[in-house]
């Protein structure tokens, strides 16, 4: 099996990172549409751009796209479906998930995060180090979540959301789908889709 990371920049870094202290045996490489075909990122090996997806084996071989921002990480996870390959979940060692939780393919939880009872995180997630994600609490698909961040019970997040680092969002309150919420903001009201808000307590701009 080779576990492929589309994109090497910072968070294919990260992915790598996790798959490393996990214990991960099998093939690692990365997949990048930018950097030249033979650079190494910790001794991995970048083969090429997508393209290359045609050279390995979806019925065997499996992916996960590292971007940090939610619009051009499910593009580009759209791109590599087309070729029909499943994804992986690259999840921290460090960071607790519960039992009850459902996390969807192509997720990114980084270390020292929280996933609590009954929380569902969608497919192709961001959830970078240190967030609490707590009871009940929805993250649409595409959705990135900085470090730091609380988002307490019965939260929900919106597809391609972006919760930037230290944000706080208070119990029961959703956050639309395209929504930016400004680091170190408190949210205590809806958030509508395609919407930023900053401050504390939160509010347009």
């Amino acid at each position: 099996m080779t576990n492929i990371i589309y994109c090497a920049g910072n968070q294919g870094r990260v992915v790598l990172d996790i798959l490393s202290r996990s214990g991960y045996e099998d093939r690692v490489i990365f997949v990048d549409d930018v950097r030249e075909p033979g650079t190494k990122i910790s001794d991995v090996e970048v083969v090429g751009g997508y393209r290359q997806l045609e050279q390995f084996d979806p019925e065997t071989d499996r992916c996960i796209v590292a971007l940090g921002r939610g619009e051009p990480r499910l593009e580009l996870a759209n791109r590599v479906e087309k070729y029909g390959y499943d994804f992986f979940s690259a999840i921290d060692s460090k960071t607790t998930v519960s039992s009850t939780s459902v996390i969807g393919e192509g997720t990114m939880i980084n270390s020292r995060s929280y996933i609590g009872p009954d929380a569902e995180i969608e497919s192709h997630v961001l959830v970078d180090s240190c967030v609490n994600i707590s009871h009940d609490t929805h993250i649409k698909e595409g959705a990135t979540i900085t470090p730091n961040v609380t988002l307490a019970g019965e939260v929900t997040i919106g597809k391609k959301a972006y919760i930037g680092a230290g944000a706080v969002v208070v119990d029961g309150v959703s956050v639309g789908d395209g929504a930016v919420v400004g680091a170190g903001a408190v949210v205590t009201n809806p958030v509508p889709k395609d919407t930023t808000v900053v401050g504390v307590p939160a509010d347009e701009i």
